[in-house]
């Protein structure tokens, strides 16, 4: 060999070398800032999608990308991708599809779950030591975004029913006060006689009940749909228009009437514009009690709930006829004839002696079950009207007290009207009283509410006006048929000139409305009755006509009177 050759030589070794150790040193530079990656930043997405520049930059290649398994063994999807710019970005594609590529397999516990990927590299093609370490590093991310997300959806996710559970509906609600929506539909939802059933056909079959609900609600709204506790729901709806979120309510109220193993106590409502979250949850919630009631009243000793062993015990106080009604007579101030009467609960206690309402309504009412006395009250009302039609007077009407909260039952007004087809009594004779209280409750159901037992033909009666902080707003909004002046302001009629002029006013009040007449409560002395009768009052009721008395003793001195003159 000529030294010419030897010189060329050793000039091609030393250039081979120069070229080995500037790509080693290029990959140690690379694997540097690799590692430098893993430490500047902590969020995971951020942190492979650098890897994938330094990738992508070292060998010169058009794209460096990871494909995931998403649909199958051939079928791929693109999970993090960095191109350079004019590069389209990949979607899903078949590994068959892939030309010109450097690639490597990721592995987690000895399962490919997708590839490392270079499009068209130029650079460093031999190379494979920077591809296998950038390979391992994804893997670990890889695994652990896995791992993370994983431990979120275990956290937000109830693992019975899949739905969200409690934590992502608190956390829901909270993102919804700080960001309140246009509107806002809420339901909540508790499986009718979950223990019950538990009890009798195992823990299995309740289980298979709460899923079947949970798979029912996912149907019908598809999302926000949560299990909050044991037998209860949760369903949050913002991009619903009232018309939407009432048509996917009624749909959830006829799969319980096609499917007996859907059973649920519903509360709804809906708001938009100025919403006020924690209300409108308190309302839901009050609804969906409600409504638990209904079910109590119908599958009597079902439940082992606080409630629902109340109501158990008020529901057999009832059959036991520990409760009974009085009538006080409604007179007419003109004629002095009655005119009606109003119906008023009294109960028993166990050694026979009369224990006053005061002593057990506002309890029934705090506890939400009132509504089993108060339509244990009307159904005494149609009956007696029945029996006063049975003896030739037809004119006579009752008047039942109405709580808030039974008036707030789903489909009440329905329940009033079947009670009165079942006696045969008309609607008209039956004169509803409710208080002012009302006015808590949602505006568009409380004017619904109102329409309705005006069109099923109830007579609708203020009770209490006066009372405490009387609110005039009330009757700018709503269509009352009567007023009935507290006791409080008639009790002081006798020496007290501002109660004259407040009842006077009311009085008048009423006649320039000219849909309401006035009833005065509590009149006990002829001066009341004389001032009253001169302000034009029309009614009166207290203790100067008569005390609240049992039935027999009213028909005795009322009603058989009347048939008889008739």
């Amino acid at each position: 060999m000529t030294y010419k050759e030897t010189f060329t030589n050793d000039v091609n070794e030393l250039k081979q070398l120069q070229t080995l150790l500037q790509e080693k040193i290029d990959t140690e530079q690379t694997l540097l800032s690799c590692l430098q990656t893993l430490n500047r930043y902590s969020d995971t997405e951020k942190t492979i999608h650098e890897l994938l520049k330094l990738l992508g930059n070292f060998y010169e290649a058009d794209r460096a990308y990871i494909l995931e398994t998403q649909f199958g063994q051939n079928i791929f999807s693109t999970t993090y991708e960095w191109h350079r710019k004019g590069i389209e970005p990949k979607n899903i594609v078949s590994m068959r599809e892939i030309e010109n590529v450097s690639k490597t397999p990721l592995h987690i516990d000895g399962r490919t779950i997708g590839y490392l990927l270079l499009d068209y590299p130029r650079n460093h093609t031999g190379n494979i030591t920077l591809l296998r370490f950038v390979a391992a590093l994804m893997i670990q991310n890889i695994n652990h975004k896995n791992i993370s997300e994983q431990l979120v959806v275990l956290n937000f996710t109830d693992k019975l029913t899949g739905l969200g559970n409690r934590h992502k509906y608190t956390q829901t609600i909270k993102q919804l006060e700080s960001k309140p929506p246009i509107v806002l539909g809420l339901i909540h939802l508790d499986v009718n006689g979950l223990k019950e059933n538990n009890d009798a056909h195992g823990q299995a079959y309740g289980d298979y009940l709460l899923i079947h609900t949970a798979q029912i609600l996912k149907s019908i709204f598809q999302k926000n749909v949560y299990r909050i506790g044991g037998d209860e729901f949760a369903v949050i709806c913002t991009d619903l228009s009232k018309e939407q979120f009432d048509l996917k309510v009624n749909k959830l109220r006829s799969f319980m009437e096609e499917d007996e193993e859907f059973q649920l106590a519903i509360g709804s409502s809906w708001n938009d514009g100025r919403i006020d979250i924690d209300k409108q949850l308190q309302h839901t919630d009050e609804l969906m009690r409600i409504d638990k009631q209904s079910f109590y009243t119908y599958h009597k000793k079902s439940g082992n709930s606080y409630h629902a062993t109340l109501s158990n015990e008020l529901l057999d106080k009832i059959e036991q006829n520990r409760f009974v009604v009085y009538l006080q007579p409604k007179i007419n101030l003109d004629t002095g004839d009655a005119i009606g009467a109003e119906a008023l609960i009294r109960q028993y206690d166990a050694e026979g002696n009369l224990i006053p309402p005061v002593r057990f309504i506002p309890r029934y009412e705090a506890e939400g079950i009132i509504r089993h006395l108060d339509l244990f009250v009307f159904q005494t009302a149609c009956s007696i009207i029945k029996g006063w039609e049975a003896i030739g007077v037809k004119h006579l009407h009752i008047a039942v007290n109405l709580s808030r909260i039974t008036l707030m039952e789903h489909e009440i007004v329905q329940t009033l009207v079947d009670i009165c087809e079942n006696y045969q009594v008309d609607p008209s004779l039956i004169n509803i009283e409710v208080t002012e209280s009302i006015g808590t409750m949602d505006p568009r159901e409380l004017k619904s509410l109102m329409a309705r037992l005006h069109e099923s033909g109830f007579y609708i009666s203020l009770d209490d006006f006066g009372s405490e902080y009387s609110n005039l707003a009330i009757l700018t909004s709503l269509d009352f048929n009567e007023i009935k002046l507290d006791k409080s302001l008639i009790s002081h009629l006798d020496e007290n000139q501002r109660s004259r002029v407040i009842t006077e006013h009311t009085i008048r009040m009423c006649q320039d409305l000219n849909l309401m007449t006035s009833v005065a409560e509590g009149i006990e002395t002829p001066l009341q009755r004389d001032i009253l009768k001169n302000f034009n009052c029309s009614t009166g009721q207290g203790f100067y006509f008569d005390k609240p008395m049992p039935v027999t003793d009213f028909t005795s001195k009322y009603i058989t009177r009347t048939a008889l003159l008739s």
